[in-house]
């Protein structure tokens, strides 16, 4: 048991240092990401969330050099590293499979290489290795992690309050996506992210910070309701803080941060291997309105 003052000295004593996302208008909204805190960015398929991670962990881990851990659920090891080459290099293309090898951006890729490896960032696969709170907790003990994120969150299995222990009791910021219902609704509010249409069992309900994702060209909004452009444009919209439920919307330019994860023949291969490692995956497939094609079985959704 405690004073009430020894609560008010201890917490005093010693002043929080977020770790800045670096895109400006998100920092002044949420002040960067706090030690012990976890913040959950949502949206729907193909909106930007991994590209978001693959732009954050790039800037955490070779850009200010800060020992980062990412549990990438949702790819292969080759199309992970390609999507951090053509993020960090500003390459666009729409095939990342001729990143790594093609004599087009085999400068950029040796340089890039050379900075990645020296990097403190330390990778775990999904696909290969089913997710283990007890064995993260030990890496990021050992490592002196002090950020970790998780891509596609929603096939850890679990009903989220994993990784808000995780930022708790290793006093780091955790990070984490995770893909959002479909609703029924119509219009460009309808297109946004709700409380609402998050799966009751994920990361959003036990994080400090939720914030909504929406690509206006995904949708094929180009303009908005005053006639301004829209192109090019990401919203982030801040569903959550601190406890609190706010609407605070910031736009910002897509640039080179948006880049295909995945091709639709990886997207399916990946799916259908973690359909039968995990039994979960089919009733958030369901809820997701996703289906697997080719198959025997039942269309789910």
């Amino acid at each position: 048991m405690k004073h009430v003052s020894e609560i008010i000295n201890e917490a005093m004593a010693v002043e929080p240092k977020p770790i800045e996302t670096g895109i400006k208008p998100l920092d002044e909204l949420i002040g960067g990401y706090y030690p012990g805190e976890l913040t959950t960015v949502c949206g729907r398929e193909n909106v930007g969330k991994t590209a978001f991670i693959v732009h954050q962990v790039n800037r955490m881990a070779i850009d200010l050099g800060i020992e980062t851990y990412m549990y990438a659920s949702y790819t292969s090891e080759q199309v992970w590293l390609s999507m951090m080459v053509a993020y960090y290099c500003g390459i666009q293309t729409g095939d990342l499979h001729s990143v790594l090898y093609s004599p087009m951006y085999a400068g950029a890729v040796k340089e890039y290489l050379e900075k990645l490896r020296a990097a403190p960032l330390f990778v775990e696969f999904g696909f290969k290795k089913a997710f283990s709170l007890e064995h993260v907790m030990d890496v990021i003990k050992r490592e002196h992690v002090k950020i970790a994120f998780f891509d596609d969150a929603m096939w850890l299995g679990d009903d989220g309050t994993s990784l808000k222990r995780l930022a708790m009791e290793c006093g780091i910021s955790v990070v984490a996506t995770t893909w959002t219902w479909l609703n029924g609704r119509d219009g460009l509010e309808g297109r946004r992210v709700f409380l609402t249409d998050l799966d009751r069992d994920s990361s959003c309900f036990g994080s400090d910070v939720v914030i909504g994702m929406m690509d206006y060209e995904a949708d094929h909004i180009f303009v908005d309701d005053n006639g301004r452009n829209l192109r090019g444009v990401l919203e982030l919209e801040v569903l959550k803080h601190k406890g609190l439920r706010e609407k605070s919307r910031v736009r910002v330019s897509k640039q080179s941060m948006l880049v295909r994860s995945y091709s639709k023949e990886d997207g399916q291969r990946y799916l259908e291997e973690m359909v039968g490692r995990n039994p979960r995956v089919s009733s958030l497939m369901s809820k997701l309105g996703l289906q697997l094609e080719n198959t025997d079985e039942a269309p789910l959704g």
